[in-house]
């Protein structure tokens, strides 16, 4: 045993013949360590071993993605993902690490480009951030970081398919580029009610918004979703909805703007019963690209106002979402014009 010595004594008058067992315990070894590294940057593993004498070695699984130094300085060179494996004696531990790109983008909405630094930029007030196809900037209508190291761009127009450079000033001397794919242009991807209630017209039979009798109809709410979840400002396409029932159904109608669709189903025999189910299937082709809907409904009461919920103030003069006190309101000087927004609910949770 190296570095350690045993001395053993006999007592006095006692036979000087001894044995001793000895137990050498493994070093006790803990680690402390990043989980991520940018490429070009360094990151330090912190190793505690007891004794604390015990030499402590590092290895990298590959040193083409990361190294290590003898002080357990792990260097990112290529994304991907390594184990750095911390030896003290017999008593080893592994960490796990992801490489990550200095500089990564990619499309997360049809005006959106979501910018990852490996790194977070010591100031984000000072990152400039531009997004290119070819020699053209695009036109953006804002930057915001979400995180210490991530970036969301918002763009005047969305985004064709194509090559895309995104570049990035004021974090390193000179500029950091990155570069990303639009395979697919904006298409409807999804067909979503927005309640399983379908409220009748009225209960008494009475004609109702163009229909003879409003307890034939019932009417559901439906939204149109792009390929990033996005609700889609657009009826280009003709939807083909099918339903069934308990009762016979004569024909839906459906309008669809600004983001909002309501589909209405009515019946020819009997008129509607709270509790009926409706079961609903919708198909709309745009392109190569199908969008389809298969859900049900319930027939309930005649919706009622129930609610309303302030969605913000809006600035008409900025064009934008503004916050209002009462000072700004009664400022004799205040050039702008506001509307407060709201969105009024029934009682079942649907906008009204």
């Amino acid at each position: 045993m190296p570095g350690y010595c045993v001395k053993v004594t006999p007592k006095k008058g006692k036979a000087t013949n001894l044995k001793a067992t000895i137990t050498v315990k493994n070093p006790a070894l803990s680690v402390k360590a990043a989980k991520e590294v940018a490429v070009g940057a360094t990151e330090q593993i912190t190793a505690t071993v007891k004794p604390a004498n015990t030499k402590v070695t590092y290895t990298s699984s590959d040193a083409t993605l990361a190294t290590v130094d003898a002080k357990g300085v792990v260097t990112g060179v290529k994304a991907g993902d390594v184990t750095i494996t911390v030896k003290a004696g017999k008593t080893t531990k592994t960490v796990k690490m992801t490489v990550v790109a200095k500089l990564a983008a990619k499309q997360t909405g049809a005006k959106k480009v979501t910018v990852s630094f490996g790194k977070a930029p010591a100031d984000t007030s000072a990152v400039k951030i531009a997004v290119k196809k070819g020699n053209t900037t695009l036109a953006q209508k804002a930057v915001a970081f979400t995180d210490a190291k991530t970036a969301v761009v918002e763009l005047n127009q969305s985004l064709t398919a194509g090559a895309y450079t995104v570049e990035v000033t004021g974090v390193e001397e000179t500029a950091m580029t990155a570069d990303f794919t639009v395979d697919s242009e904006e298409y409807i991807a999804t067909i979503e009610l927005t309640s399983d209630k379908a409220p009748m017209g009225n209960t008494d039979g009475t004609a109702i918004g163009g229909y003879t009798n409003g307890n034939k109809i019932a009417t559901v709410g439906f939204v149109l979703k792009n390929q990033y979840g996005e609700i889609v400002n657009s009826n280009a396409n003709a939807i083909t909805w099918t339903v069934s029932t308990g009762v016979a159904v004569a024909n839906t109608d459906y309008s669809y703007k600004n983001g909002a669709g309501t589909l209405t189903i009515q019946t020819s025999a009997a008129a509607f019963i709270p509790g009926n189910e409706v079961f609903v299937n919708a198909v709309l082709t745009n392109g190569t690209h199908v969008a389809t809907l298969s859900s049900k409904v319930q027939i309930v009461l005649p919706a009622s106002f129930d609610k309303a919920e302030i969605a913000g103030v809006y600035n008409k003069t900025l064009k934008k979402m503004d916050t209002v006190s009462s000072a700004k309101l009664t400022a004799a000087k205040n050039p702008y014009v506001y509307e407060l927004l709201f969105t009024a609910k029934d009682q079942y949770g649907n906008n009204m």
